[in-house]
């Protein structure tokens, strides 16, 4: 599946609480809490606030955004990539952003 020409963009003024996962690139500028994972570039914008676990192949954060996450930034996996390695390998290997 080919990514998006153009990033998501979750405006300032929405609350995500869960999991996301993007499949292109995400400019986010809300609070999030949760889960989040961008097989794309992140761009966290300034007034975003986010709480969790961060994935994502690359990460900008600009000047006034607020992130209190775990952090695996560098080529995601997709989770059917990183689900046959289970087997294999102790659960401590795998962050929590891929559990």
């Amino acid at each position: 599946m080919a990514r998006p020409s153009s990033p998501l963009r979750l405006p300032p003024g929405l609350r995500l609480d869960g999991a996301l996962v993007v499949r292109g690139d995400a400019r986010v500028a809300c609070a999030v809490k949760g889960s989040l994972r961008v097989e794309g570039r992140l761009e966290i914008a300034p007034g975003a606030v986010v709480d969790g676990e961060v994935a994502s192949h690359s990460l900008h954060i600009e000047p006034g955004a607020t992130v209190r996450a775990r952090l695996a930034i560098g080529k995601v996996p997709s989770p059917a990539k990183v689900a046959p390695l289970r087997r294999f390998l102790p659960a401590a290997f795998f962050p929590p952003a891929l559990k």
